[in-house]
């Protein structure tokens, strides 16, 4: 799972579980609440019966049988009220009676007072000429629920640290595979740079190796039979594809510095189609031009983006390679998308397959049996220094097409 992936999880967590706190401690809140009301519901019966029981025995209610009312039952308090007037009362604590409005107080109505810290239920009813009143704090519940609160409070507080502590563990153990990755990855490029060196110097052997063969064995006739007009006219050819095989390679190695100017991209590729036809028709392939979007200026260098369309169109017209069709055709078009220019080569070659796809652009890769894999290699530091891009599609049997793309600034 990705980092952000577990970030998101952990959110998600955080707000199902303070969700659930929530319903929890609501809950539990109205649970005590019930329960408080439930006990002194109870508790009052438990008075009134008190209170009918000393009616009936014909004692007289002072302060004293109120006080011993309140330590049975473990009343907050009982008052006994005449025509909205306090009579007498009694108290769990000193001098503490919460009653107010007594000219309001109804049998029957519970009251709600409400305290700082909790509240207290009054339950009233008739004794006699009287109205008793009948104080419970429910303050031993919302100690409750404050303990319940503080217990899952330090519960999903535990489970916030493991969390957070598994996060930063896969934070951590994530960075340290990166590292890891990165690491590799210099060593496989190193690795990859090794191996195209070895296939730079054996490429370089192959190829000069065949015209070398050709010149010995020019001089080993003309050591035979003097120089003729057709073993200097051998000689002179090898010799210029020597020079041009080092002027290839050497390319390779050069540092391209594109010299950046106005480039009417139409007119460019106009040329580089009529330079190519010739070529292209020795191989019996047509090449079709479509330039109606493709009237814009860019910023680029001339040389490169030639020679990057030359060796592309190159390797197109070399696609048709051993395929027999009734239409060759290789067709250059270029088209303005956003802010971009888009130029397209197709042909209906032989197309390549996914492997072949994956690696066009890799140094001295090639499917041709005389190429020398430099073509698409070139093209790609070609688009990269004159910040672009080259995208290749290709379907096997079918064609291929590359893509040049540059910003139209």
């Amino acid at each position: 799972m990705k980092f952000k992936n577990l970030v998101s999880v952990f959110l998600v967590d955080i707000i199902v579980i303070f969700a659930f706190f929530t319903y929890l401690v609501t809950r539990q809140r109205k649970v005590f609440k019930e329960m408080a009301e439930r006990d002194a519901q109870i508790r009052t019966v438990l008075v009134r019966e008190m209170f009918f029981n000393i009616i009936q025995s014909e004692k007289e209610i002072d302060d004293s049988v109120l006080k011993v009312i309140v330590d049975s039952t473990n009343l907050d308090y009982v008052a006994l009220v005449r025509q909205g007037r306090l009579v007498s009362w009694a108290s769990k604590y000193e001098g503490f009676l919460p009653v107010e409005d007594f000219e309001n107080i109804k049998p029957g109505v519970k009251r709600v007072i409400k305290l700082p810290d909790y509240s207290i239920l009054e339950y009233s009813f008739p004794v006699d000429s009287f109205i008793a009143i009948c104080g419970f704090s429910d303050e031993p519940f919302s100690n409750l629920i404050r303990f319940t609160i503080y217990g899952m409070a330090f519960l999903v507080l535990g489970l916030f640290v493991l969390f957070g502590v598994t996060v930063f563990s896969f934070y951590l153990l994530t960075r340290k595979l990166q590292e890891k990755e990165l690491v590799l990855a210099k060593e496989q490029e190193k690795s990859k740079y090794f191996r195209e060196l070895a296939g730079f110097s054996s490429q370089i052997a192959h190829e000069i190796k065949n015209p070398l063969n050709s010149i010995n064995i020019a001089l080993q006739v003309a050591k035979q039979k003097g120089f003729t007009d057709d073993i200097v006219k051998i000689i002179d050819e090898e010799i210029d594809r020597l020079n041009s095989i080092i002027q290839r390679f050497s390319s390779l190695s050069k540092k391209m510095e594109p010299q950046f100017k106005d480039v009417e991209i139409g007119d460019l590729i106009d040329r580089v189609a009529e330079e190519m036809i010739p070529f292209a028709r020795s191989h019996g392939i047509k090449i079709e031009l479509n330039l109606k979007g493709c009237q814009q200026r860019i910023k680029s260098d001339p040389l490169l983006l030639k020679q990057a369309l030359i060796n592309i169109i190159k390797n197109a017209i070399e696609a048709f390679e051993g395929v027999e069709r009734d239409e060759k055709v290789v067709k250059i078009s270029c088209n303005k998308v956003r802010r971009k220019i888009v130029i397209l080569v197709e042909d209906n070659g032989m197309g390549m397959d996914e492997e072949a796809v994956k690696r066009a652009f890799d140094l001295f890769y090639t499917t041709k049996a005389q190429g020398m894999g430099l073509g698409l290699s070139v093209v790609r530091r070609i688009a990269d220094s004159l910040n672009g891009e080259v995208n290749l599609k290709s379907i096997k049997g079918k064609g291929t097409i590359v893509e040049l793309v540059f910003n139209n600034v």
